[in-house]
């Protein structure tokens, strides 16, 4: 399979920092979910090859050498990884070893996740490479072929996220539209009946200081099932925020905020374990993954830097 590519939010965001004459490394959004237990380390992907790290910023381990691995994911668990490398899904144990490939074929398949249960694996595929061509799809990891979970012709799944309950999966919606901007929603389908809702419209929802929108490319969802954070922007405004909402669009809270949007980064949020913090993508001249408390949004801290933005972090679960 073929490469998956950026999705257009992360390549106006580079294209944007590449003209302040800062150099840096794309990566495609993926799916998240953060699985009960305690903080483990906290694996992202950074220039095509994915790291690990304590949550302290100590302790960096290698697992990939790349040069076209994204997206990687803890298993509830924390024993495994899934990981996208060249438009197919592989897994690896947590210490990046014995590496086994879980699809392959014609097509892309991209941005991986877990069920609850650790015994699927939820991720997007398209069969021709295209924004409207994705639709999300289950895999056992067993072995067996994948069922589809929604249809091709609705909308642009991205980034699919199982919540802890089982009974969502939680995706970003992103269709690109030739000379102008994404149309970005905030989904969520329900694994019981396939019944489809939107969280965040394209035309973003009410908020404090103005009308909310979904400006990312992954969400991810708490450990308890219930909380979705995101990247979110107000309608005619410069800064990116951090931004926390129910399952339904209600209650949004903000998190953390940056500058002007096109300079400075935010994005690819994630809970940790005990859904106390959140590590998200942060910087400019700068590339970081920062964390924060969400008890009372203080001890923000810088825990990575390097001359690479670093994409979809991601936490070990411990047990």
């Amino acid at each position: 399979m073929a490469g998956s590519g950026s999705p257009r939010a992360k390549t106006a965001l580079i294209t944007a920092v590449v003209s302040a004459s800062i150099v840096l490394a794309g990566a495609s959004g993926t799916a998240h979910a953060a699985w009960p237990g305690e903080n483990g380390r906290i694996a992202f992907e950074v220039a095509g090859r994915i790291l690990s790290i304590q949550p302290s910023g100590a302790g960096q381990r290698t697992l990939t050498a790349g040069p076209d691995d994204h997206a990687p994911r803890w298993s509830p668990d924390g024993k495994r990884v899934v990981f996208e490398r060249s438009g197919d899904l592989w897994l690896m144990r947590a210490d990046g070893s014995h590496e086994r490939r879980l699809t392959s074929g014609p097509g892309d398949d991209i941005t991986p996740g877990w069920s609850p249960d650790g015994t699927k694996v939820v991720f997007v595929r398209s069969n021709d490479g295209s924004d409207a061509g994705r639709s999300i799809l289950v895999k056992p990891v067993a072995g067996g072929l994948p069922s589809r979970l929604t249809p091709a012709d609705d909308g642009c799944a991205y980034a699919p996220t199982w919540t802890s309950t089982g009974r969502y999966v939680v995706f970003a919606d992103i269709c690109s539209v030739p000379f102008g901007n994404d149309v970005r929603k905030l989904r969520k389908v329900d694994t019981t009946t396939g019944a489809i809702t939107t969280i965040i419209p394209a035309t973003g929802r009410p908020g404090p200081g103005g009308t909310w929108e979904f400006g990312g490319t992954a969400p991810d969802v708490s450990p308890d099932g219930r909380t979705v954070a995101f990247k979110a922007d107000i309608v005619g405004a410069d800064p990116c925020y951090i931004a926390t909402t129910d399952l339904s669009g209600g209650n949004l809270r903000v998190i953390t905020s940056s500058g002007d949007c096109g300079v400075f980064a935010s994005d690819d949020p994630a809970f940790s374990p005990d859904g106390r913090k959140l590590t998200w993508t942060a910087g400019n001249e700068n590339p970081q993954l920062d964390v924060i408390r969400l008890t009372d949004l203080q001890g923000r801290t810088i825990i990575w830097e390097g001359n690479s933005f670093p994409f979809n972090s991601d936490w070990q679960p411990r047990h």
